[in-house]
């Protein structure tokens, strides 16, 4: 037993031993685990089965932590370890296979099936990723498993390049060029599809492995290559020919690693593009000879080749577009003036499918600016009937496309306008009818959108949206707008055409100096261009129609004139329904006075009036007043009713109340604070008044009398009923106040015409007396008690003028006359009648007036003057006898002077002459003083004879009239002083254009001594200055003057100036006679005029003449 003992310790021993080495192995295996589970990228995960069910979804599992991480997850409180945190991420279209293949490895006892699976986890971001998962089980003797392990591996980056690659190499294999690659020994590794094209190979086989020199046999190959391995260079367009085949070859150096490098080999067959290059350079060699002409022509000419580059462009071209020759032939058309690359290949199509197109396109200049051209394109073949290029003809046809657009936008005005009218004929509805003129706009004239504001007069000066049509989508609420200058939402076309009353247009909105408000919302919605239109009525711009175009437009003037007519119609039609709808409400207003003042007149008039026009109009107080004469202004209540009771009359200053504001003006209101605006107005004491609205009464002349106006406790928003009835019964009020004041006017007049003298009757058309003043009593001595009724005929004398004279007054409606008449007791009377026919309102003639005046004592008083007259004649007929024979007289007398007195003067200066001339040598000085004296005094007196006798002739000289020319005259006049005095230092200036209607030979005779005297007073002047004019008199005359620099007079002699011998100025300081001023005087009062004088001693003289309507006979 011991030995038993004993060889049970050993084993147990030995045991422990195991077991201790089993314990160490195992924690050198779960370390390894460790480090291998913690270094390794993949997921791990390992599942226990249940024996009875090995597909139970409650079996133990476990997820690594690197597992969970590949999901986003950090630890088993978000990740739990079963198998519904991985199933329930699987893609739905994923999920099946996965889970199928899984228990189908753990059912399979045999152990052939895998489990090796691609799929698609949800992460915890929501994003998919595709993992690839292996798995491995540990069975029973028969096949039972035990325990799955496996991992998951991310390979969603891998899945990526994998697919890059593929379609990569995808596009290698179809790249129009091909494509050769060799290694570092120039062995060729690989073709693509298009590089076996090129060369007719079947496949890759029949050239992989061989030589590239075998395929591209050029001596400079291997060195060029060995370059590009070397450096790293690329080797761009190198032309190779092979027999017939011509490439163009790239060649590049590709490291795949740091000793593998490869070689990447790109050739384009340009066989045939050389071909038609060469061939399209012989075509345009032959344009090029015809390019002299070619230049001439005034379209625009070019050739491109079937590659579209262009080879020819003329001068015309150059002229069209801006660009030259050498611009344009680095450029493809489409890039150079074509603005829609599509429609460019599409026209260039259509020229190779048919041979020629011909048609409109826009096209763009250098300067980027847009024009239209009419484009003809013909395809030019070679001798083989191949397309060799393209010749292009394009004219510009711009301006006439323009006038066409502008003819079209006309029309469509022209028809907007026509339909609009339409419109108008049958409308009533005022919203209506700017609903309908909007989708005219929109349907008829092809805007986009079209809308009616309307201004308001509130704080804001805001502008209301009415009605609109089209796409609207918001717009008009998005924006608000007002036509306050100030505000930003104000500046902008609409806000500008409130205030002006003028159309405005925004050609571009995109263009943000014309301030067009919210046109980035307007861009938003499609708007480019818009036209304001305004909406007048007869006192300001209402509102604007305004409409919106989907393109940048110029609108011409004419398309504008026939809007603004559209605009202005509609406007009319708006005020037209308004009117009606006015008159209707006025109509209303209007039978409700009318029923209560139809049978009123005087007072019981004016206080119902005032009361139903109050309440008429919802008013809280009225008054009608009366204008009290004299000063300061006052006015006096005849009628006042305040909240439906009336008020005692009084009187009240119009000074600070608005009713002296109705009196300037004619009507007024006042649509809020009256009271505080006018704080001492009397009839806004009777109630809390907000607002004020009257009218002026006026009479039959126009001038007031009175006033009618009503007050409201709350502000007034509308007038317009207001207004037009307090016009209506203000009316008819000024006409019962003119009638109660003409009542009034009459009594009075009547107790004036008592006062009158003249006899005043009216009667009628049979002749019945019906008014007899109290001057017809003491004419006629008949009292009115026993005239009125009578007939007037039992005054008359002589009816036959009677007859006559109410012949004539029915015929002309007066008659003015003498008749002869009788009194009570059959004397004679001679009375002067003025008679007037007095009609009523419809013409017709009623009465007559007739106002007689006693005319016995004038009678007497006429004969007397004829008696007198024919006395007065006979003594002007002796007169004028005594008058002729002085005359005659007069001019024996004058001969006499001429031949009688001059003969003795002419012997003493003879005489004195020779005596100083034979003797002169004897005589003395004191001999030859007094000789000198003799002959100048026969000299003067020769002179003075010579102006009596001037003045004598003129003022019998018959005068003949005709057109004078002054400045000619007195240029005349000025020659010949200074030929007499060429020494003399003078400034003459005479006015251009002088003339006058007189006789030319008198008229002379007056500025020969008006100017002769300024010659002569300014000769001791170192400068002498005359001026000749005239000047326009206050009462519309011509007044001539000769002003001087000269000697001048004193004033105070003014009235001895036209006497004949009168001289202000001594003869020995300025020599003369006394008769030149006379003798003008004279001439001036023969033709109607006057002449006076003004000056200064020494500071020169002006003198002035008229030239009125001559007073003699002339011929």
């Amino acid at each position: 037993m011991q030995q038993e003992l004993s060889l049970a310790l050993q084993g147990r021993a030995q045991a422990e031993e195991e077991l201790a080495a089993i314990c160490e192995e195992n924690e050198r295996l779960t370390t390894r685990f460790d480090l291998i589970r913690q270094a390794t990228s993949d997921g791990l995960w390992d599942m226990e089965t249940n024996q009875s069910n090995q597909t139970d979804a409650n079996n133990p599992f476990w997820w690594s932590d690197q597992f969970r991480r590949l999901l986003g997850f950090h630890g088993e409180e978000d990740f739990p370890n079963v198998l519904g945190s991985w199933s329930s991420r699987l893609h739905p279209e994923d999920s099946a296979p996965t889970l199928a293949a899984f228990f189908a490895h753990i059912d399979d006892r045999s152990g052939q099936t895998p489990y090796d699976v691609t799929y698609r986890l949800r992460c915890r971001n929501g994003a998919y990723r595709w993992f690839s998962a292996r798995g491995k089980t540990i069975r029973t003797s028969d096949g039972t498993a035990l325990r799955v392990a496996g991992s998951l591996t991310d390979i969603t980056d891998r899945n990526a390049i994998l697919g890059l690659k593929r379609y990569a190499e995808d596009i290698i294999a179809n790249l129009p060029a091909g494509l050769i690659v060799a290694d570092d020994a120039l062995r060729v590794l690989s073709v693509n599809h298009t590089f076996r094209g090129i060369f007719g190979l079947k496949n890759e086989d029949d050239v992989v492995g061989h030589e590239l020199e075998a395929l591209l046999p050029q001596p400079w190959l291997r060195e060029q290559v060995q370059g590009v391995l070397a450096d790293g260079t690329t080797l761009h367009g190198i032309d190779v020919v092979l027999g017939e085949k011509r490439l163009r070859v790239a060649i590049a150096g590709i490291r795949l690693a740091e000793e593998d490098r490869r070689l990447l080999i790109v050739a384009e067959d340009v066989t045939e593009e050389q071909r038609l290059r060469e061939e399209a350079l012989a075509h345009a060699a032959r344009y090029r000879e015809q390019a002299s002409l070619l230049d001439k022509a005034t379209d625009a000419i070019a050739v491109h080749g079937i590659d579209h580059q262009i080879l020819f462009w003329n001068k015309g071209s150059e002229r069209l577009y801006g660009w030259t020759p050498e611009e344009a032939m680095r450029i493809s058309p489409d890039e150079l003036i074509w603005d829609d690359p599509v429609a460019f290949r599409d026209v260039a199509n259509r020229v190779l499918d048919h041979g020629e197109w011909r048609g409109e396109v826009a096209q763009r200049r250098k300067d980027g600016s847009t024009l239209i051209v009419e484009s003809q394109r013909t395809l030019v073949r070679d001798e083989n009937n191949q397309p060799q290029s393209i010749l292009v003809i394009n004219t510009d046809i711009t301006q006439r496309k323009l006038a066409d657009l502008e003819l079209v936008r006309t029309n469509r005005a022209l028809q907007m306008l026509s339909r609009c009218n339409e419109a108008l004929t049958h409308m009533d509805d005022e919203v209506e009818l700017l609903l309908q003129v909007c989708h005219l706009a929109v349907e008829e004239g092809g805007y986009r959108m079209a809308w009616v504001g309307y201004a308001q007069e509130d704080e804001a000066l805001s502008i209301v949206p009415m009605a609109h049509a089209g796409h609207e989508e918001g717009y008009l609420s998005s924006v608000r707008l007002t036509w306050d200058a100030e505000q930003q939402g104000g500046r902008g076309p609409a806000g500008q055409t409130i205030r002006s009353g003028q159309a405005k247009v925004s050609e571009d909105i995109a263009q943000r100096d014309n301030q067009f408000y919210g046109h980035e919302e307007a861009l938003r919605n499609g708007y480019r261009s818009a036209v304001v239109l305004p909406l007048r009525d007869a006192s300001r711009t209402f509102g604007f129609l305004a409409l919106y175009s989907a393109s940048v437009e110029k609108v011409g003037a004419d398309e504008i004139k026939l809007l603004q007519d559209m605009a202005d119609n509609l406007a009319f039609g708006i005020g037209n329904i308004r009117s009606r709808r006015e008159r209707r409400r006025i109509e209303e207003t209007v039978l409700k006075v009318a029923a209560g003042v139809s049978a009123a007149v005087g007072t019981e008039f004016f206080e119902q009036l005032v009361l139903n026009t109050t309440e008429a109009l919802g008013a809280d107080a009225g008054f009608m007043v009366r204008l009290l004469p004299g000063e300061p202004l006052m006015a006096r209540i005849i009628a006042g009713v305040v909240t439906g009771q009336p008020v005692s009359n009084f009187d009240y200053l119009l000074e600070d109340t608005p009713c002296l504001s109705l009196m300037q003006s004619g009507g007024f209101v006042v649509y809020s604070n009256v009271r505080a605006r006018f704080p001492c107005s009397m009839p806004a004491l009777f109630v809390d008044a907000e607002a004020y609205a009257g009218r002026r009464l006026e009479d039959a002349a126009g001038q007031p009398i009175g006033m009618l106006f009503v007050l409201f406790r709350d502000p007034l928003k509308q007038t317009e009923l207001i207004e037009s009835t307090l016009q209506i019964f203000a009316s008819r009020a000024a006409a019962e106040l003119e009638r109660l004041q003409a009542d009034a006017k009459v009594r009075e007049q009547a107790s004036i015409l008592d006062k009158a003298k003249n006899a005043i009757v009216i009667q009628d058309l049979q002749h019945k007396i019906l008014y007899w003043n109290q001057g017809a009593e003491r004419l006629y001595r008949w009292t009115a008690a026993e005239a009125l009724g009578q007939s007037v005929l039992g005054l008359m004398r002589h009816p036959a003028d009677f007859s006559s004279a109410m012949d004539h007054l029915l015929a002309t409606g007066e008659w003015v006359g003498e008749l002869m008449q009788a009194d009570k007791d059959g004397l004679p009377l001679v009375v002067e009648g003025h008679w007037t026919l007095v009609r009523d309102d419809q013409g017709a003639p009623t009465r007559v007036l007739a106002i007689n005046t006693d005319i016995r004592e004038r009678k007497q008083a006429q004969n007397e003057i004829l008696r007198l007259k024919a006395g007065l004649e006979q003594r002007v007929r002796q007169r004028t006898a005594q008058l002729q024979a002085a005359n005659q007289e007069l001019e024996a007398f004058s001969y006499s002077v001429s031949h009688d007195l001059r003969s003795p003067l002419n012997t003493i200066a003879g005489f004195s002459q020779l005596l100083a001339k034979v003797d002169g040598n004897n005589v003395s000085e004191k001999g030859k003083h007094y000789l000198n004296r003799i002959r100048a005094g026969a000299k003067q007196m020769g002179e003075l004879i010579e102006g009596l006798l001037s003045l004598a002739q003129l003022s019998r000289e018959q005068i003949k009239l005709e057109n004078v020319d002054l400045s000619a005259i007195a240029r005349r006049i000025e020659h010949d002083c200074r030929e007499r005095e060429p020494e003399r230092q003078a400034q003459v200036h005479i006015q251009e254009g002088l003339s006058a209607h007189g006789d030319p030979r008198l008229l002379s005779a007056v500025l020969q001594n008006l100017l002769g005297n300024a010659w002569k007073f300014t000769s001791k002047q170192v400068l002498a200055r005359i001026d000749i004019g005239s000047e326009l008199g206050a009462d519309g005359d011509t007044i001539f003057f000769v002003k001087d620099n000269g000697a001048g007079f004193d004033m105070a002699f003014a009235h001895k100036l036209f006497g004949t011998f009168q001289r202000l100025h001594s003869h020995e300081d300025f020599s003369g006679t006394g008769v030149g001023l006379a003798t003008v005087k004279r001439v001036i009062e023969r033709h109607g005029g006057r002449v006076w004088a003004e000056s200064k001693l020494n500071e020169g003289a002006t003198f002035y003449f008229t030239l009125g309507r001559t007073i003699e006979s002339v011929t």
